[in-house]
């Protein structure tokens, strides 16, 4: 399954979930290490706990397999790694924080016409 199915499912899901604030970047002129990065807001660490698990689960039964997942246990900053796709599930302060969406934002990057 392509990099772009990927990321559609995963940000239906997300949706389905109540993330806030979803964004996905095309990153694939910026990097060699992924394609796709998608942001998502969460209300809290439980819920972040369960849409990892549920999105861990989601691509399993696709045949996608995460590579490896950092914050799992804290929950304030939830980071998926599916190879081609990262995705970073933030509590707003956390996300606020960092900004990390502008760190990949610029003229020549754009946003993933997915969200439209």
């Amino acid at each position: 399954m392509d990099y772009i199915k990927i990321s559609e499912k995963i940000i239906n899901k997300l949706k389905e979930s109540d993330a806030k604030k979803i964004e996905a970047l095309d990153v694939s002129t910026k990097t060699d290490l992924f394609k796709v990065l998608i942001l998502a807001s969460v209300s809290g660490t439980d819920t972040a706990k369960f849409i990892a698990q549920d999105l861990g689960n989601l691509l399993k039964n696709e045949n996608v397999m995460m590579e490896h997942i950092d914050g799992q246990f804290n929950g304030k900053w939830i980071v998926l790694d599916f190879k081609d796709i990262i995705v970073h599930l933030f509590q707003d302060t956390i996300r606020n924080k960092y900004n990390i969406e502008n760190l990949w934002k610029n003229r020549n990057n754009s946003i993933i016409k997915l969200l439209n």
